[in-house]
């Protein structure tokens, strides 16, 4: 628990002075409850016995004046502890995202974007709503019971020391019921993450469930899921039914013992009527309060909870790939020197050497899991290399802000990505200084710009997710004119001929050339005619890189 509470400070650290007002609201609203039988005590012992009007009806309207002041108080204390738990929810949910973005693609690779995006997103929900619970529910029960149990033993302490004997045992029962409580939850949240992955998995694999003729197999496979679903929520069901008993069946004893107890003192004369009317009403209102306090034992096991998921997300946790702080003036000139890469045990890449210089056409060539891509990922700084080093215009990339770098760096992926909005929107993402010269040059550079202008809409129309209303060839030109948008010392080619021809993009890259001569070119292609244009020609085998041969500018 220590280490889950030390995650929470860490986030709750800059909100220390609204956490003390909450608590300082608290504080007054416990202050106030003894007010409440102790002017019914008065009502009782004075006001009625004496026959006194004005008393009656000035005691009545100080009474509704603390019941107002008391709910003015909860409204303050709710009212302050949303502002901080949703101000602390944002930001922890930056914090992971940002260090999303800090992780090396590897880790990105082997996670699972559903479940990742379900930890963030229902997760850091579920932490706020558990917390709100404690701060504006918990807190000022406890704080309230505390105070009502020393009115009580003030007024009478034999019969408060009854109450408190009766205390452990219905308090252990209490427990007992918590922990049945607990059980039964955390069988229901499973059972509803395999309903969730399962109502996933159908949705995703609809295709492939009816090419293989097994609908009714995966139907019968859901079913038994959504009756194991069934089940455990019908035990969380009855378990909180039970629960929620138990805590009557508490109240009741409470108000039967302290009934018969205080009658038994008031006999003897060790209590007038009016103490022990207010005593029988504290004992109800710490008996709500305890219900209240009851009611938010299982928010705090579910805090630990969550916060054990939430910590394992990474939360700028990863600085090595952001540890530099240089900002060259990055002509375009790459060099990785003695460069190796592992993946666990499995060397990738080994001892690579590579320059690529400002001007320079290079091309790089290699079977499928010879390290292409890793190497690619390398020279945009989203993987550290094992060994050697790698530096940009002699800056080595540990000293490098690498998000800066990047952005001056265009990578045209093999695989275009593009998410749900206009052309222009998914062109100059990540390039919001881009001017409309800027997108218009890149187009043209690209060969799309008539495509777009024979548009209804033209640089507006709509791209659905994942690029799904565009053909390839147009998918793979609109990302060449996004890595251009930038004016890029250095233009990453991988694998452009997956929906481009060859000579689509040796013209491409010609006229880049042509007119932006200081401009580096890496291109990864298994494609002779593309390759035949490059300054330098490598083969990537088996992680080992040699030079292929000359080719004529």
């Amino acid at each position: 628990m220590r280490a889950e509470f030390a995650w929470m400070a860490s986030y709750y650290r800059g909100s220390w002075n609204a956490l003390l007002a909450i608590v300082s609201v608290a504080v007054a609203g416990a202050l106030l409850a003894p007010a409440q039988p102790h002017i019914v005590r008065l009502i009782f012992d004075h006001a009625i016995p004496e026959g006194h009007t004005a008393l009656l009806v000035g005691l009545a309207l100080l009474l509704l004046a603390v019941r107002f002041a008391g709910g003015a108080l909860s409204l303050l204390s709710r009212h302050l502890t949303l502002t901080v738990t949703r101000g602390v929810t944002m930001e922890i949910r930056r914090a992971i995202i940002a260090g999303l973005y800090d992780q090396p693609s590897e880790f990105h690779d082997f996670s699972a974007p559903g479940r990742l995006q379900k930890r963030i997103v229902h997760d850091t929900e579920q932490l706020e709503n558990h917390m709100q619970a404690v701060l504006s529910v918990g807190l000022p029960a406890l704080l309230g019971a505390m105070m009502l149990t020393l009115m009580m033993a003030s007024m009478s302490w034999q019969v408060t020391g009854i109450l408190l004997v009766l205390a452990p045992p219905l308090w252990f029962t209490t427990r007992l019921s918590n922990t049945f409580l607990k059980r039964n939850l955390k069988a229901f949240q499973a059972q509803f993450e395999l309903f969730n992955k399962g109502i996933y998995f159908v949705l995703r694999h609809m295709d492939l469930t009816r090419i293989r003729a097994f609908e009714e197999g995966e139907l019968d496979r859901q079913t038994s899921i959504l009756a194991g679903l069934r089940e455990s929520g019908a035990r969380m069901s009855r378990g909180f039914e039970i629960h929620n008993q138990i805590q009557n069946v508490a109240t009741s004893v409470i108000a039967i013992v302290l009934l018969v107890s205080g009658g038994i003192a008031i006999q003897h004369g060790m209590l007038k009527v009016g103490d022990f009317v207010a005593l029988y009403i504290a004992a109800a209102m710490l008996s709500g309060q305890s219900i209240r306090l009851a009611s938010v034992i299982p928010d705090v096991f579910m805090i630990r909870d969550v916060v054990d998921r939430l910590r394992e997300l990474p939360q700028r946790s990863a600085p090595a790939l952001r540890a530099g702080s240089a900002l060259p003036a990055f002509k375009g000139c790459i060099e990785l020197e003695g460069v190796s890469f592992r993946r666990g045990s499995r060397p990738i890449l080994r001892r690579v050497d590579l320059t690529i210089r400002p001007g320079r056409h290079v091309a790089i060539r290699g079977a499928n899991g010879a390290g292409k891509s890793t190497l690619v990922q390398l020279v945009l700084g989203l993987l550290k290399p094992s060994e050697g080093r790698l530096t940009a215009d002699g800056v080595p990339y540990d000293e490098l802000d690498l998000a800066a770098l990047r952005r001056k760096i265009g990578f045209v992926p093999q695989r275009p990505d593009f998410f749900g909005g206009t052309l222009l929107e998914n062109i100059i993402y990540g390039r919001p200084e881009a001017t409309t010269e800027d997108v218009d040059d890149a187009l043209r550079k690209a060969g799309i710009d008539d495509f777009v202008r024979s548009l209804p809409n033209g640089l507006e129309t709509l791209v659905g997710e994942g690029g799904v209303t565009i053909s390839g060839g147009q998918g793979q030109r609109l990302a060449i004119a996004a890595a251009l948008v930038a004016r890029p010392r250095l233009l990453v080619f991988d694998e452009p001929t997956n929906h481009l021809d060859p000579m689509a993009v040796t013209a491409i890259i010609d006229t880049l050339r042509r007119e932006s001569a200081d401009t580096a070119v890496l291109t990864i292609s298994h494609a002779s005619a593309l390759i035949g244009t490059a300054d330098a020609v490598y083969d990537l085998t088996a992680g080992r890189l040699t030079p292929a041969e000359e080719a004529s500018a």
